[in-house]
């Protein structure tokens, strides 16, 4: 999960509206005398509406993806001070421990933007295509109850994390590009999403439409980013380098006028060896040499600097290379030197440029590096990309494609120690601490894998804001408190 410091973290407890006023009849009016003299109407002016004192727009800097929806649509609960508050759902959901199970009521009156009911059968529909976006397999069924109940079923019960990912990460909808949020989407293009406020919300808006237009401008240049926050094209961004954000800094030139928030990724990148029967790095000591030899800073300041822990979380994996880095192996440069690698990674982006900066390290002890994008082809070692749950157990079980009864891992591995830590992991209601501990030790003292150092960016925001609104961990420009 990405941590913010040092300004305050919102986590906005959506509210249910409350029932309107009773409508009222209109009185008939008096018959007319035909006695009766007409006496001059009096107009009366309606008290003029208190100006609107919101911002006209709030222009954004930022990568295209789902986060961009946070204020469009909204979930069954909110994680509140290690708490699920209900947000679509009426009240906790009925589950008992060891069930795979949840039966959930949601609020009644609830309507997306255009003025549509959200009904169960929308729910589980949400449920069923976010399963199938993600490839998350986990979920079973979503279905309505004879009682007009959401019940969710999975594959076996949750652990306490996936259990909050499943109950707070799912948007819901009754028709795709029209959420229950408190804001909708106007305009949408490749290079540009405009939000408006959802004037027909269902909730209580006060607070959450602090801005009359959210305009998300999506610029891949970095220099091009920079420019518009200097010329006040943009006033926030997200998604820029700390190495590009240096003017917007303490002491930079613009620090007068922006303030920084620091931000972690919740993505994990993992370098995994393969280690089956007959495979080049199936000699541990031979896969601890070259984890060894790994600069990790210099690895950091390739993928953007400020290095954290693998995922920018505490409790979460630790940086492989704290670990690798104070082994000794028997294994010497000679040996590297004979060696021939192919890396499988991504065509492009961070993965990509994580493997080029660990075919330089290595070319340089000579050791020849071939890189492939193509799973098809056999491969030595490969960087595996880990984002579809903010849960750390996921993580990993994400990385070896573990799933209950398996016996083999991705890469090859037959590992039974390891394979246990993962199977007591997914246990529901699991205190995963002392478990991640001992998975981790075994990971890194036989080089399983190797934790890559995560990008860490900068949120730039005007330091005139009173106050900046997160849910969780992912920026509200309509609920920051604007001068």
């Amino acid at each position: 999960m990405r941590r913010f410091a040092p300004l305050i973290l919102i986590l906005l407890l959506f509210g249910m509206l409350g029932c309107g006023e009773k409508a009222v009849a209109p009185t008939a009016a008096p018959a007319e005398s035909a006695e009766a003299t007409p006496t001059p109407a009096t107009v009366t002016e309606a008290p003029a509406e208190p100006a609107d004192s919101r911002p006209e727009e709030v222009r954004v800097i930022a990568p295209r993806n789902e986060d961009r929806y946070a204020e469009v649509y909204e979930s069954l609960y909110l994680l509140s001070e290690d708490k699920l508050m209900p947000l679509l759902a009426e009240d906790e959901a009925e589950h008992e421990a060891g069930s795979a199970s949840y039966t959930i009521s949601l609020c009644s009156d609830i309507c997306d933007s255009e003025g549509n009911a959200l009904s169960i059968a929308d729910a589980a529909a949400s449920y069923l295509a976010f399963a199938e976006k993600t490839g998350d397999k986990l979920l079973a069924s979503a279905e309505e109850t004879e009682d007009g109940k959401l019940l969710l079923r999975f594959e076996r019960p949750l652990s306490e994390r996936e259990e909050r990912c499943w109950l707070c990460s799912v948007p819901l909808y009754h028709s795709e590009g029209s959420g229950t949020g408190p804001y909708k989407i106007a305009e949408e293009s490749e290079s540009e999403l405009l939000l408006i406020p959802n004037e027909g919300y269902w909730g209580h808006a006060e607070g959450k439409q602090n801005v009359r237009i959210i305009r998300y401008l999506f610029i891949n240049s970095a220099s091009a980013q920079v420019i518009a926050l200097e010329t006040g094209k943009a006033d926030m961004a997200l998604g820029i380098s700390y190495e590009d954000a240096v003017d917007f800094l303490p002491g930079g030139s613009y620090s007068d006028l922006f303030k920084a928030l620091d931000s972690y990724s919740s993505a994990a990148r993992f370098l995994l060896p393969n280690v089956g029967k007959g495979s080049k790095l199936e000699d541990e000591q031979l896969r601890l040499a070259l984890f060894s030899s790994i600069d990790a800073a210099a690895l950091a300041d390739a993928l953007g600097g400020r290095a954290c822990s693998a995922l920018g979380n505490p409790d979460s994996v630790s940086f492989a290379g704290d670990s690798y880095q104070s082994k000794h192996t028997a294994v010497e440069n000679s040996t590297l030197s004979k060696l021939t690698l192919t890396l499988l990674c991504a065509e492009s982006g961070e993965s990509r440029i994580a493997a080029q900066q660990l075919s330089r390290q290595w070319e340089a002890l000579g050791v020849t590096v071939r890189l492939v994008s193509s799973e098809e082809e056999s491969w030595d070692l490969a960087i595996v990309e880990t984002q579809s749950c903010p849960s750390v157990v996921q993580q990993w079980a994400e990385l070896w494609n573990y799933s209950d009864g398996a016996k083999l891992l991705r890469g090859g591995l037959e590992d039974a120690s390891l394979l246990n830590l993962l199977e007591s992991l997914q246990k529901p209601k699991t205190d995963t601490s002392e478990l991640m501990e001992k998975l981790q030790e075994r990971v890194y003292a036989h080089g399983l894998a190797y934790a890559l150092p995560q990008l860490n960016e900068p949120i730039i925001v005007p330091s005139a804001l009173k106050q900046v609104g997160f849910n969780g961990q992912v920026l509200l420009p309509g609920s920051c408190l604007y001068e």
